[in-house]
C-alpha cells in the first residue's frame, strides 16, 4: 500500500498514529520524597504533620518552594507565596485534625444509638398473649444506673 502525500485523510491517519505512540511521562510528585517532606517539616509548626494533609496542588506547590529555600534559590515573590503557603498548610492540617475527631465522634453517637435501640427492643419483646418478656431486663436496667451514676460523677469533676 502506497501513501498519497495529496490525499488528506490518509496522511491524518498516518499522523494520528505517530501521536498516539507517543507517551507523556508524568514527573515523580514531590510528596513523595521523603527527604523533602522531612525538609520542609521545619518551615511549618512542630505540631504539624505534612502527612496527614492529602495530597493536592497547593501541597506540591509548597514542597517545590521549600525546595528551592533550602538550596537558597528563592526569590522575594517567591518567599512571600511559601509564606501564605505554610499558613494554608496549617490551615489544612487543622482542619483535616478536626475531621478525623469529627468522625469519631460521629461513630461513637452511632454506637450509643446503636444500643439504645437494642435496649428498647429487648424491654418491648412480648409473649404472644401480649405479656412483656422480662428477659435481661434486670441486666439492662442495671446498665443504665451504672451509666446515670457515671454521667453525674463526670459532671461533677
Amino acid at each position: 500500500m502506497t501513501f498519497d502525500i495529496k490525499n488528506p485523510k490518509i496522511m491524518k491517519k498516518h499522523q494520528k498514529g505517530k501521536d498516539s505512540k507517543k507517551q507523556e511521562v508524568k514527573p515523580k510528585r514531590r510528596s513523595d520524597d521523603a527527604a523533602l517532606v522531612k525538609a520542609a517539616q521545619m518551615l511549618l509548626n512542630d505540631d504539624i504533620d505534612l502527612n496527614v494533609i492529602p495530597d493536592c496542588d497547593m501541597k506540591e506547590e509548597f514542597l517545590e518552594l521549600a525546595e528551592l529555600a533550602i538550596q537558597d534559590r528563592i526569590k522575594s515573590l517567591q518567599k512571600a507565596r511559601l509564606e501564605f503557603l505554610t499558613n494554608k498548610m496549617e490551615e489544612l492540617h487543622e482542619r483535616e485534625k478536626n475531621h478525623i475527631e469529627i468522625e469519631k465522634r460521629k461513630q461513637e453517637q452511632q454506637i450509643l444509638r446503636e444500643k439504645r435501640e437494642k435496649n428498647r427492643r429487648l424491654l418491648r419483646m412480648k409473649t404472644k398473649k401480649g405479656q412483656p418478656i422480662l428477659k435481661n431486663l434486670a441486666r439492662i436496667q442495671y446498665q443504665q444506673v451504672r451509666e446515670m451514676i457515671q454521667r453525674e460523677q463526670n459532671q461533677k469533676h
